[in-house]
């Protein structure tokens, strides 16, 4: 549902990515992508799955310059 209340209709792309436990420091760096994936695509919101747990991001963080 968008921000209006209105119902949006939408298509969207799973993607599945494993990360090994050694890679867990570069969290900031999967941070960084995901909020410029949905500034960049003007997405209304961005989800992930974390160690069993949903996260949405509706509020993108400013890329910067």
């Amino acid at each position: 549902m968008s921000p209006a209340g209105t119902i949006v209709v939408d298509w969207p792309v799973l993607m599945y990515c494993y990360v090994k436990e050694e890679l867990v420091n570069y969290l900031a760096q999967l941070h960084t992508y995901l909020h410029d994936l949905g500034r960049e695509t003007k997405q209304g919101e961005v989800a992930f799955a974390f160690d069993d747990v949903f996260y949405r991001i509706t509020k993108f963080d400013r890329r910067p310059k």
